[in-house]
């Protein structure tokens, strides 16, 4: 009774620790979404704002250009001025970081200086000086225009790298939370997983047949993990027999958290190949596939594989989303697909690549030696699978 009590409150502790670490991992996965988001729209604002200003430096140039319409170009720059001033407003905005709030303040003050400037070339323009006004366009404008640039560029850079840092900070956050989880997972498997119970020692005082006879407490039934309440009453075995169990089967915790932790580091798709070796070194598997949805968005295609030659991968083709077989399957179930194996065929894993996002596609591991079937190996699949889905999209819709 006090082994099923135990194990009882592992099991609630372990679901505990789970169903946290899960919620955590998705409010990460959010946050990152935020936070790239916010990190595109800056990008895009700054290239706007700087091909707003290179535009507004080419009307200015047209007052002293021959044959063009001085009172048209006028109109033209007054009107791009309202347009800058809204763009930089609306950028300064969107900043998030000190440095980046100075730094656009300093391109507005070049863009205060640059309009200073266009009062003076018009109206040495319109005196008929446009050697005057062409030296103040193309030497002090372009003075003035080249260095707001420069100031917009910094500090989208410098938005760009703290967005970077603080995904990376988040990523780790995540990854702890996540191997955590697993740790535990893994752990209490191994707790429960049963074991050949060792034979008594006989006493001194006693001849050896004695120390075996008698009627032995009686086994649990094959696979029985013994969490029910009430003891089962069972009868005493006619014979006891001696049974054999094949060691417990899991990853090496230490070389699953390292290849966890490159994941996280990981910043592109390109990186991939020797991280999915490492993949299937950890789970024993002969080849892994990474499949991603395409630009159709009705089929998956083999996009990264470790243990396929690339023309037999190309040779694959496709696979339709609502196909009858497990890859399908896992993909619109976002639920991990197990094949056991046989003495003359590996196992398989299908694990999906879901994120906070999107459904980017499945990851496939052909398992050797019966893995397929262990807990910690299937748990272990799924985490990796789930650091692929950060790294891995699927293919832009055609």
């Amino acid at each position: 009774m006090m082994r099923r009590m135990w194990l009882r409150a592992a099991l609630v502790a372990v679901l505990g620790v789970s169903v946290t670490a899960g919620y955590y991992a998705f409010l990460t996965g959010q946050r990152l979404a935020q936070a790239h988001q916010a990190g595109r729209a800056f990008d895009a604002g700054a290239w706007r704002l700087r091909l707003s200003l290179a535009e507004l430096r080419a009307a200015q140039q047209a007052y002293v250009a021959a044959g063009q319409d001085r009172d048209y170009w006028v109109a033209d720059v007054a009107a791009r001025i309202e347009e800058l001033a809204v763009e930089l407003a609306t950028l300064s905005s969107m900043s998030t970081l000190p440095a980046t709030a100075a730094a656009l303040d300093e391109a507005a003050s070049l863009i205060e200086a640059l309009l200073r400037m266009d009062e003076r070339a018009r109206d040495h323009a319109a005196a008929g000086e446009e050697l005057m006004a062409s030296d103040l366009i193309f030497a002090d404008g372009l003075d003035l225009g080249r260095s707001a640039a420069d100031q917009i560029e910094r500090a989208r850079l410098i938005e760009r790298e703290a967005v970077d840092a603080a995904a990376s900070g988040r990523r780790q956050l995540q990854l702890v939370a996540v191997g955590g989880a697993a740790g535990a997972g893994v752990l209490f498997a191994l707790l429960v997983s049963p074991f050949p119970a060792g034979r008594p020692a006989a006493t001194p005082d006693a001849p050896e047949d004695a120390a075996t006879e008698g009627v032995r407490a009686p086994a649990p039934p094959e696979g029985r993990l013994l969490l029910d309440l009430e003891p089962e009453q069972r009868e005493p075995p006619a014979a006891a027999a001696s049974v054999s169990r094949p060691p417990s089967i899991a990853p090496d915790l230490r070389l699953a958290a390292d290849l966890c932790t490159d994941l996280g580091r990981s910043a592109n798709a390109d990186e991939l190949p020797p991280l999915l070796a490492r993949t299937a070194q950890l789970l024993n598997a002969s080849c892994v596939i990474v499949w991603v949805r395409d630009g159709t968005g009705n089929a998956l295609r083999p996009a990264i594989a470790h243990g396929y030659p690339a023309a037999a991968l190309a040779r694959l083709g496709t696979i339709r989303c609502d196909s009858d077989n497990v890859t399908a399957a896992a993909y619109r179930d976002e639920r991990l697909q197990v094949i056991p194996g046989d003495a003359d065929t590996p196992g398989a894993l299908v694990a999906p690549l879901a994120s906070a996002e999107d459904r980017a596609g499945v990851m496939t591991l052909e398992v050797n030696d019966g893995w397929e079937t262990s807990d910690a190996v299937q748990s272990t699949a799924t985490i990796i699978a789930a650091q692929l889905a950060t790294l891995v999209a699927a293919d832009p819709s055609g």
